[in-house]
């Protein structure tokens, strides 16, 4: 997988899965699913003058998808300093089976590890996706998390000092 950086926001991993851009005040995943081993248009992107990543979570997660996203959230980990902060929008995505639960456990663990800060997620008005993951991050890390109903109030939240 090919990481580029810039300060400016820029989409992480292999420019066929990651295209996610900042629109306004919300996220905009412009992805086909089904393009390119695709099953979903969930995306990382990664803001380096933030230090921040977003992640975009949508739809059912296989073993295959949820990997995906890891492998693209290891990458995004992996050009941030300590201290970064994560924007999760999981408005749209619908929690998995345990074997997908433990790739996100997995993903949650490597970010922990590498010095996560906080954590918004945006979780819309029906919350389900949100609370697993919200559960997944508490019995695996000790990081800041809190979960939103916007865009604006979770940027809010990790823009205070």
């Amino acid at each position: 997988t090919h990481l580029a950086r810039r300060d400016a926001a820029r989409p992480v991993g292999d420019e066929r899965h990651a295209h996610a851009a900042l629109v306004g005040a919300g996220l905009r995943a412009p992805q086909r699913a089904g393009a390119a081993g695709v099953k979903t248009r969930s995306t990382v992107r990664l803001d380096g003058e933030k230090n921040r990543i977003y992640l975009y979570l949508e739809g059912f997660h296989d073993l295959e998808e949820a990997t995906r996203m890891r492998d693209l959230y290891k990458d995004a980990i992996a050009a941030c300093r300590p201290g970064f902060t994560v924007l999760a929008d999981v408005s749209r995505y619908k929690p998995g089976h345990a074997e997908v639960q433990e790739i996100h456990a997995q993903a949650v663990k490597l970010a922990a590890e590498a010095g996560l800060s906080k954590v918004a997620r945006v979780v819309g008005k029906t919350p389900l996706g949100g609370m697993q993951i919200d559960r997944i991050a508490r019995s695996e890390s000790k990081y800041e998390a809190r979960n939103f109903a916007t865009h604006k109030e979770a940027e809010a939240y990790l823009d205070e000092e």
